[in-house]
């Protein structure tokens, strides 16, 4: 953990120096945190009306261990000129990486305690995930056993419920401005499997990426999760979803500002703290 603080001052300055850089802009909706962030932020945007603003700013293998050391959050935020609503997504690869309950807990904590004090009034959303897959494939089922001693979704899957959904939602019932959603099972509902969210079963392999990748969901299942967090959230906020999405206007700060200066933080962060299970693969 101290390799990877020595990183957060030169990120701090690689931040102030792009915000000075580029132009101000308002942005109502950040998208920050790992994989999922990444991979399902221009879902997540075709989902808003016109006008309301939104920066992708996730980055694959992010944990809440590297987010709070770096101060990465607040640094996506910042860049972004601010934010009514930052959606953080986070814990999956801490849990991945076999960290505890309480460390991710501690972790989420710090990292909206930060957020709190430099941007008060922001609503935070903690979307959580779905089930994983290490049921699919042989390469999936090998990681699984590897990773989690047994790559069956009943050993699994209470993992994720508790070291994410319960966390999640011990963390927001501490804060009025933290809202934590609880979308485990999604894709099970999607797929036709009775009592979702179901523990004995994975999220369907149809909405799950390509060989071997048994964390990631594809365009379909991007779409359906994606989908959910909106409905259960912001559409009481923003509308519902324009035409069931497509509709929205995706920003990026100073145009590419936010994807160099996410080049610049991987940089500057050791590799290793990045949890990494596996390329995502489109099926």
């Amino acid at each position: 953990m101290k390799s990877i603080r020595k990183f957060g001052w030169s990120l701090g300055l690689l931040t102030a120096a792009l915000i000075a850089a580029a132009p101000a802009q308002a942005a109502n909706v950040v998208i920050a945190g790992d994989s999922w962030a990444a991979f399902q932020g221009p879902e997540y945007a075709a989902n808003f009306p016109a006008g309301v603003s939104v920066n992708q700013a996730g980055i694959a293998g992010m944990t809440a261990s590297v987010a709070l050391a770096t101060g990465y959050v607040n640094n996506v935020i910042a860049l972004a000129g601010g934010a009514n609503h930052v959606l953080i997504s986070l814990g999956g690869n801490d849990t991945i990486a076999g960290a505890s309950a309480a460390q991710i807990d501690a972790d989420l904590r710090g990292i909206i305690n930060s957020v709190n004090a430099q941007f008060p009034g922001i609503q935070i959303v903690l979307p959580g995930y779905d089930f994983p897959n290490f049921e699919k494939d042989t390469e999936c089922q090998i990681l699984g056993l590897a990773v989690f001693g047994n790559p069956l979704a009943i050993a699994v899957n209470p993992i994720f419920l508790a070291k994410v959904r319960d966390v999640q939602a011990a963390v927001a019932a501490s804060y009025a401005n933290v809202t934590a959603i609880d979308a485990f099972g999604t894709l099970q509902a999607a797929g036709g499997i009775p009592g979702a969210p179901n523990i004995i079963f994975p999220s369907p392999s149809a909405y799950m990426g390509g060989n071997g990748d048994c964390i990631h969901t594809n365009s379909t299942g991007d779409n359906i999760f994606t989908d959910k967090i909106y409905d259960l959230y912001f559409a009481a906020i923003y509308g519902p979803r324009p035409g069931g999405g497509g509709c929205a206007i995706v920003a990026a700060p100073g145009d590419d500002t936010m994807s160099a200066a996410l080049s610049s933080l991987i940089l500057l962060v050791p590799a290793a703290a990045f949890v990494i299970v596996g390329r995502r693969r489109r099926s």
